[in-house]
């Protein structure tokens, strides 16, 4: 029972997991320290020689400090409860600051999948330093939209920052995001106007350079979403 209580717990950091991901994890620490509890008053029970709550429960050997451990472990438990459920309002606070004044259309539906106002997709390359020089690395894409009716630079930035906030909220995972340039972890993205349009520079480490360009290319053979479509 002990050894349950002690169970490891994720980072209780707000980038360590999605919102969602830090409230899950907020319930089971609840659930752990509600059976570290129910252990504790096991122990004081039997170590006052009263007859253990349940159906017949022996007073088991243990330590002189079991009971006080497993106190602790409450106490820790409720504690990492605490902070899981501080990260997942602090990812929401966050949500709601980028996608403040942003209409819920535009933060339902990625600017991405708008396929037939994409005019290009390229490889976005930086350089790197090593013995041997400065070569190119692969860092992500280049979307390039074109311009159309009221669309601006400040605009579509807010745009994809609001999207970049709520997949933190939503969880990585989640398969509506799959596609989704921006639904990788740790892509970040800058929009600067180009001529005839707007460029949206999408970045991330080695990990994920590649698949924010397949799923950037991926992009232009996507149909344009339809009124029911509720993609992330």
């Amino acid at each position: 029972m002990l050894a349950a209580a002690c169970a490891a717990a994720s980072g209780t950091m707000p980038q360590d997991m999605s919102a969602r991901g830090h409230e899950r994890a907020a319930v089971a620490d609840d659930g752990q320290a509600g059976k570290s509890a129910l252990i504790a008053e096991y122990l004081d029970r039997c170590a006052a020689g009263r007859p253990a709550p349940g159906d017949g429960a022996p007073c088991w050997t243990t330590g002189r400090d079991a009971a006080a451990d497993a106190r602790r472990e409450r106490e820790q438990q409720l504690s990492l409860a605490t902070e899981h459920r501080a990260a997942a309002q602090e990812l929401h606070d966050t949500e709601a600051r980028y996608c403040n004044g942003i209409a819920q259309a535009d933060r339902e539906v990625s600017p991405f999948l708008h396929s037939e106002d994409i005019a290009s997709v390229e490889p976005l390359y930086g350089k790197a330093l090593s013995s041997r020089g400065a070569t190119n690395h692969l860092q992500g894409s280049t979307v390039t939209f074109r311009a159309v009716t009221g669309l601006t630079a400040e605009w579509l930035q807010r745009v994809v920052d609001c999207h970049r906030a709520r997949n933190a909220v939503i969880g990585y995972d989640e398969p509506a995001l799959a596609d989704c340039p921006l639904g990788l972890k740790g892509v970040s993205a800058t929009v600067q106007s180009v001529r005839g349009g707007f460029a949206v520079e999408m970045r991330g480490d080695a990990t994920i350079a590649q698949q924010i360009l397949s799923r950037s290319e991926s992009l232009l053979a996507k149909p344009r979403p339809g009124a029911d479509s509720t993609p992330r």
